[in-house]
């Protein structure tokens, strides 16, 4: 804003108010009505080489997904702000780290293991994987085609006497 200011040669407060009180305004709206952020995700390169989806599913005898990815390979409900930016940049990311992938993994089951009552004195998890495209244009019923891409197992994790164990593969090479 300074720059702004200096660059008409003005020093008014009350301008540099209004302009800042109309930014904002702005940037709200922008934000709640179009999707518009201050940080541009999705147009530099957070998903190069990002061709997977990953999902936990609890076994029990029932397939219970965990609330990261819904059973159609969709974003579910626990995607939203900061735990969306840890589940997709930092834990899956276009390069998975398996270490990276075992500690949020470990950390994503035992919250929800404690939010549903599951005790870990004896718990098995899936790791599932889902083979994505990555686009270079525009294609016809390309949402639908990766979503009928079938899941493929990753392995699992099992908690032991509230102890965690990680056999995860190589998602890379699937």
């Amino acid at each position: 804003m300074v720059r702004i200011f200096s660059s008409i040669n003005s020093n008014n407060v009350q301008n540099e108010n209004l302009l800042n009180s109309r930014s904002l305004l702005i940037k709200y709206f922008g934000k709640r009505l179009f999707g518009i952020t201050a940080h541009a995700v999705f147009v530099d390169d957070h998903f190069d080489g990002y061709n997977h989806t990953l999902a936990i599913v609890y076994k029990n005898g029932n397939d219970i997904w965990l609330p990261i990815t819904n059973p159609d390979g969709t974003l579910g409900p626990w995607q939203v702000g900061p735990i969306w930016a840890k589940w997709g940049f930092r834990i899956n990311s276009a390069n998975i780290n398996k270490e990276d992938l075992a500690k949020g993994i470990r950390d994503f089951t035992a919250f929800w293991a404690f939010k549903n009552e599951i005790d870990l004195k004896s718990a098995r998890f899936e790791i599932k994987v889902k083979k994505n495209s990555t686009p270079s244009g525009w294609q016809r019923d390309f949402l639908q085609n990766q979503l009928d891409n079938p899941w493929l197992s990753g392995g699992d994790v099992t908690w032991k006497d509230k102890e965690f164990f990680a056999n995860i593969k190589d998602i890379e090479s699937i």
